[in-house]
């Protein structure tokens, strides 16, 4: 009885596609998470103001920041900390009420109602900034002066 097997050159060319054929697979694999990981969340600081009145005691922190990155933000979170080292507020304000886009810029206003007025004219300040997409958070802290 006679065995049949493939030929060698069937064989080969067999091999060769499936090679070919993993090997375009792990590239549009490894391409597609490169893709993803180039998009990068960043965010720029561009204006901060602390504004403290004596009569009557009110306080104003008044911020700009610009999307430098290459994902929309959904969120943007703002904490100062007070004369007494406390976060106010407690877990950010959202300062955003839309998405910001790359490149876009919002600017916002918090008063006293949200963050007291335990703050002294002259003195610096933490403020943190906390955006982010659902996903990837980006955070910064710079400082701010007191002004009255």
């Amino acid at each position: 009885m006679y065995r049949r097997g493939l030929s060698p050159l069937l064989a080969t060319v067999i091999l060769i596609s499936i090679v070919i054929g993993a090997g375009v697979s792990l590239y549009m694999l490894f391409n597609n998470a490169l893709q993803t990981s180039a998009a990068q969340m960043a965010f720029d600081v561009t204006a901060c103001d602390l504004v403290k009145t004596a009569a009557p005691n009110r306080v104003l922190l008044s911020i700009t920041v610009k999307n430098s990155g290459s994902q929309a933000m959904s969120t943007v979170l703002v904490t100062i900390y007070d004369d007494t080292g406390a976060a106010k507020p407690t877990n950010g304000k959202q300062i955003l009420t839309d998405t910001l886009s790359p490149g876009s810029s919002i600017s916002a206003s918090i008063t006293d109602v949200d963050i007291g007025t335990s703050f002294t004219v002259g003195k610096k300040y933490a403020v943190q900034i906390r955006a982010g997409d659902g996903g990837n958070i980006a955070t910064k802290t710079i400082t701010v002066t007191c002004t009255g």
